[in-house]
């Protein structure tokens, strides 16, 4: 991988310029790779030594199961269209939305007024929405 006149950097495979902001995706899951690879053996050597006990596997475990959940990422109209109808009657409802960085949060009432429902793009950890911490993760990281 090289950098070229500050643009950012591109694969040593691509010949032609049009991506020279942009990664070239074989190279760049290569990169990712190789550094997950070079993570995890730094992660467990840093671990010789040291009094290994059961609870710290235990925690990683749990860590796993909570972020197996699938995320996706949606267009608004299609959310629209899919909460657009009352669950019980079938009519139209009137929405209100509230966006907060990446969490959607939609409240609709049923035109015929026997119906509120309030519907979160996502969970919440601690007051947190689960996406933020995600996405604040996965920079860092």
């Amino acid at each position: 991988m090289q950098y070229t006149d500050g643009l950012g950097p591109r694969c040593d495979n691509c010949t032609d310029n049009s991506h020279a902001t942009a990664i070239c995706e074989d190279s760049f899951m290569s990169s990712i790779s190789d550094t997950m690879r070079d993570d995890d053996e730094t992660w467990e050597q840093s671990g010789e030594g040291e009094n290994k006990e059961e609870p710290d596997e235990l925690e990683w475990e749990s860590s796993e199961a909570q972020v197996a959940e699938r995320q996706f990422i949606v267009s608004e109209s299609c959310l629209d269209s899919l909460l657009s109808k009352c669950a019980t009657c079938n009519q139209s409802v009137s929405m209100h939305k509230k966006v907060k960085g990446c969490l959607l949060v939609a409240t609709k009432t049923c035109t015929h007024r026997h119906e509120t429902e309030s519907w979160r793009s996502q969970s919440s950890v601690g007051g947190l929405a689960e996406g933020h911490l995600e996405l604040s993760a996965a920079i860092m990281f």
